[in-house]
């Protein structure tokens, strides 16, 4: 049987869950300590995979529009 292979949205996604339960794990800790840079780490990369998956939409949807002029 062949194995299911992931998107590069499926796998952006799941990234996203991961790191979002990691900060609210982290954050849900009364005392950050040598966590805390970790935490910005963790917001930095959100940040980034989230501008990564804008982009991609916005050059899906112009290849869209081009195919379809």
């Amino acid at each position: 049987m062949r194995e299911h292979l992931k998107t590069a949205q499926e796998v952006h996604d799941e990234v996203l869950r991961e790191l979002h339960r990691y900060t609210r794990m982290i954050q849900q800790e009364r005392h950050l300590g040598p966590n805390a840079p970790v935490l910005e780490g963790i917001s930095l990369a959100i940040a980034v995979i989230e501008r990564m998956k804008v982009e991609e939409g916005i050059k899906q949807e112009l290849a869209d529009l081009k195919k379809r002029s």
